[in-house]
């Protein structure tokens, strides 16, 4: 890869000689991302291999020889490819987990190496998560969506469910009412379909004022929003909370990462506030004076720009080892979505949150472990500076000795989940301190 990262070479090199042959060379338009545990995989009793690229816009499989000819895309469509699970050559089949019927729910799949026979393995309309067994002739999937708690069913590899082994699911079931959960999508005026998932209260009354409580991650290719059950039977909050996911997430393959290049949280915030305010009008009793969001490294980052770029929407904010700033995170991750600094100025002071500082209307919390080497501390500091200089009212949180995570710390975690619990039962549930 260049230090751009936007043109990948697969060579052959001799081990007698040092000569090096390009097989195989990809360039895109932004970056390509090797994320992937199976981005390249050898054949070797074909003398082939395996490649999963977007450079169509979705991922998916191709199959090239070893000298990089007769390139063959083995998989297409407007759907992603999630990984290769397993490859039997002798018989010819490679099994692969996708997003194809729903990119809310990930399948399980086969397809041959002439790119003929594809087949849907697993069923009904779930999220699967698959446990393949050494030969590849059966999984065990455990399965669940929005209204189904989990249940795991062992299956052949024809897709035929030999037996249901288990059901979260328990006889007392029943008698537990719980929150209403919701899945949604909400069209862009571009035409993005985004998701939304919905927790509404226990006992919601659509007569009543709520507040609103949003959780994000964010970043390039990361899905908040999937079909999964999740139970709440001891959340008994009056939040309403919201998961959501913006165009650049993964939903809609690599077209819709490509517009976060060189501009990171422009096209989150637009997608963001867009939802917000669409859900704002479709439930009046949505209290649009109490809005919070939360995030943690690059959700911290987008919290702390919904607060400073859309504080008319967002008014409260809990920011965990948050990006401040382009220019003091780890070149490699940025300017594979940046480009380098001398060549975007522009974008980089776009995207960073301090220059906006002084637009913050609500309050932000911000927690920081003081030896974190990922988001260094520098971060939360130029921001704290900023808001300073502002004269902005906000909350800070050191943890010493912790890294870019302290959850594994028994005592600062539970101190950082009390702080956060005081902070919502303060400004977004109007609740007195205990």
């Amino acid at each position: 890869m260049n230090r751009r990262q936007d043109t990948l070479r697969i060579e052959a090199v001799d081990v007698s000689t040092g000569k090096r042959t390009a097989v195989y060379t990809e360039h895109q338009r932004t970056w390509i991302s090797l994320d992937q545990d199976h981005r390249i995989t050898f054949l070797p009793s074909r003398r082939q291999f395996l490649l999963l690229s977007d450079k169509s816009g979705w991922l998916h499989i191709y199959i090239a020889g070893n000298d990089g000819r007769n390139l063959k895309q083995l998989t297409t469509g407007d759907w992603e490819v999630e990984n290769i699970e397993y490859i039997d050559e002798p018989k010819g089949w490679i099994y692969f987990t996708a997003r194809k019927e729903n990119s809310l729910r990930s399948d399980f799949y086969k397809v041959k190496l002439d790119g003929s026979g594809l087949k849907r393995l697993t069923f009904g309309d779930f999220t699967h998560r698959i446990k393949l067994s050494p030969s590849g002739s059966y999984f065990i999937t455990t399965y669940s969506n929005l209204q189904t708690p989990g249940r795991m069913a062992l299956v052949d590899n024809n897709g035929k469910i030999l037996r249901e082994l288990a059901d979260q699911k328990g006889p007392n079931f029943a008698r537990f009412k719980g929150s209403r959960h919701e899945m949604l999508r909400i069209k862009t005026p571009d035409g993005f379909e985004l998701p939304v998932r919905i927790r509404w209260p226990e006992n919601y009354d659509s007569t009543r004022r709520y507040p609103v409580f949003v959780n994000i991650y964010g970043g390039p290719g990361r899905k908040n929003v999937s079909d999964g059950y999740t139970a709440n039977f001891r959340d008994t909050s009056d939040l309403v909370q919201v998961t959501m996911d913006h165009r650049g997430s993964g939903h809609f393959g690599k077209k819709g990462m490509d517009w976060l290049y060189g501009k990171l949280g422009t096209w989150e915030m637009e997608d963001y506030a867009f939802v917000m305010q669409e859900l704002f009008r479709r439930h009046p009793n949505l209290d649009t004076a109490r809005v919070g969001i939360t995030g943690f490294s690059y959700g911290g980052y987008l919290t702390c720009l919904a607060l400073a770029k859309k504080p008319e929407i967002f008014r409260y904010g809990l920011a965990g080892g948050s990006v401040t700033d382009w220019m003091l995170y780890d070149t490699h991750y940025t300017e594979r979505y940046m480009g380098h600094p001398k060549d975007n100025p522009e974008g980089y002071k776009t995207a960073a949150v301090l220059p906006y500082a002084k637009n913050v209307t609500g309050m932000l919390r911000l927690s920081q472990g003081t030896l974190d080497d990922n988001v260094h501390v520098q971060n939360t500091l130029q921001l704290v500076n900023a808001l300073m200089l502002a004269e902005k009212r906000f909350e800070l949180m050191l943890y010493p000795g912790a890294a870019h995570s302290w959850f594994w710390m028994r005592e600062k975690q539970a101190h950082f989940m009390n702080g956060n619990k005081a902070f919502i039962n303060k400004y977004l549930l109007n609740q007195p301190e205990q």
